[in-house]
């Protein structure tokens, strides 16, 4: 059964995702019927790479490397396949689930083909199988928390923005802005050919023993400066009806652990077990603060602790989103749009004559 999107020009620009292969894949003859499945569905093929995974691949890249998926996916090589379509992740996602119900699968692990979620996996494999490429022109359309070192000057911040203006695929960036950097609120007033940028001002918050971090996004138009005055984080500043995301939240090692063995288990409800972890409570307390985003996908972050991160998102009812946080240069890092929605971000649409201030 095909699956039928919007238009492209409905929904915004097309977003990159992988899909693997699996051996069983081959071992069936099917390896071109899911191709032409997935063209079929409106994915371009940009690159493939023809591998033999090692267990340590596999140990590295996958949630659940049991010794029979090992085993598996070792078997014989698989085929990795660079893929760019209106949709990314999620629509491969549905894509995957289509071919599995075409095709059928036998059991769990011999299931045909593996797509990556947006973000953290798809830039481990991305690093992994196509390190010739340029992150920058494979990456997705957002980067909703890029950020700047400590000491960076204007120019080199503007020289940044320019840079992910012309050179790469991003349509959307989130600037956060730490406290001491109000010499770069020059970068509020600059307009750009493609980009459409908001801002941001992150502040350090404490729970108890759990550190992390809120990031008050400035309504489109507003002076970010009131935002990155100390005390502009406390909880009374987070009831003017502006977005605001939890960032940095704390994963103690025993709630990994236990969040490892829920998903394991056959009779666990991971929604109702998430609801009763500790971390839970604090993202329900800001959530009754007016916090209404989770930063999920970063760089440099174990497959585990996005996957509970999304969890627990989803279960609050907060927009899951993400970005480059600092750890890696703009453009490097990169999220779908799905968390742009919400986000008030200003910028030029391209051709048109006059910046606009476009709310998402």
């Amino acid at each position: 059964m095909r699956i039928d999107v919007p238009p492209p020009e409905a929904i915004g620009p097309t977003e990159p995702a992988i899909a693997m292969l699996k051996p069983d894949a081959f071992e069936r003859g099917l390896d071109g019927a899911i191709l032409d499945r997935l063209r079929a569905d409106g994915f371009v093929e940009q690159a493939r790479r023809d591998v033999h995974l090692t267990p340590a691949d596999v140990e590295a890249l996958f949630l659940h490397p049991t010794p029979a998926y090992v085993a598996h996916l070792t078997s014989r090589p698989v085929s990795m396949h660079l893929l760019r379509g209106v949709g990314g992740a999620p629509r491969l996602y549905d894509c995957k689930q289509a071919i599995r119900r075409r095709f059928g699968t036998p059991e769990k692990i011999r299931n045909l083909i593996h797509g990556t979620d947006e973000g953290t996996e798809y830039h481990l494999f991305l690093a992994r199988f196509f390190p010739d490429l340029a992150p920058e022109r494979h990456c997705g359309p957002a980067d909703l928390d890029l950020r700047f070192a400590p000491g960076t000057s204007l120019a080199q911040a503007r020289a940044e923005l320019a840079r992910l203006d012309a050179s790469s695929d991003l349509h959307w960036v989130s600037v956060t802005l730490l406290p001491g950097q109000a010499g770069l609120l020059g970068l509020q007033g600059l307009r750009w050919e493609r980009l459409r940028v908001g801002f941001a001002a992150r502040h350090g918050r404490r729970d108890g023993a759990h550190r992390f971090a809120l990031l008050l996004h400035a309504h489109a138009g507003e002076d970010l400066a009131p935002l990155l005055a100390p005390g502009a984080g406390d909880d009374a500043g987070l009831t003017g009806g502006r977005p605001v995301t939890l960032a940095e939240l704390p994963m103690p090692a025993d709630q990994l652990a236990r969040y490892a063995r829920d998903l394991r288990a056959p009779d666990v409800d991971i929604d109702r077990a998430v609801s009763a972890y500790p971390l839970m409570a604090l993202v329900a307390a800001q959530r009754a603060l007016g916090v209404d985003g989770l930063n999920v996908f970063a760089p440099a972050q174990r497959l585990l602790e996005t996957e509970l991160l999304a969890d627990l998102g989803r279960v609050a009812g907060l927009r899951l989103s993400g970005g480059s946080a600092g750890r890696v240069p703009g453009g490097g890092f990169s999220v779908s749009r799905a968390g742009v929605d919400g986000l008030p971000l200003r910028g030029d649409r391209a051709g048109a004559g006059s910046p606009a201030s476009v709310p998402f």
